[in-house]
């Protein structure tokens, strides 16, 4: 990501706990037939827009649907408990970005 990117920050407000609410997490994302998913889904292949005009992201890459992947992909692993991803080991989704999100930016 270019450094500009990285220096601005959206407040969201506070995290929702998915382990205490996820009820409450899938209706504030999937609420109004999705229209939360979607501005999500379209801030993020803003930002990855903005990402390939810096050449941080590949040219090819298909920016909105690799938007549509990120957030459902994130949604999931948010509301549905893993035996394999331990989301409490900051790590473990770090290395899960790493070797399944990047490639996709690079395709």
């Amino acid at each position: 990501m270019s450094p500009d990117s990285r220096d601005q920050r959206v407040d969201v407000g506070p995290p929702l706990d998915p382990h205490a609410e996820p009820q409450l997490l899938a209706t504030s994302i999937l609420g109004e037939r999705g229209r939360t998913l979607a501005m999500v889904r379209q801030f993020l292949a803003g930002q990855l827009r903005r990402e390939q005009v810096s050449g941080d992201v590949a040219a090819t890459v298909g920016v909105d649907m690799v938007a549509e992947l990120m957030v459902r992909v994130t949604m999931s692993v948010l509301l549905t408990p893993s035996t394999l991803i331990e989301l409490d080991d900051e790590e473990q989704p770090r290395e899960l970005a790493r070797r399944y999100v990047v490639p996709m930016l690079k395709a």
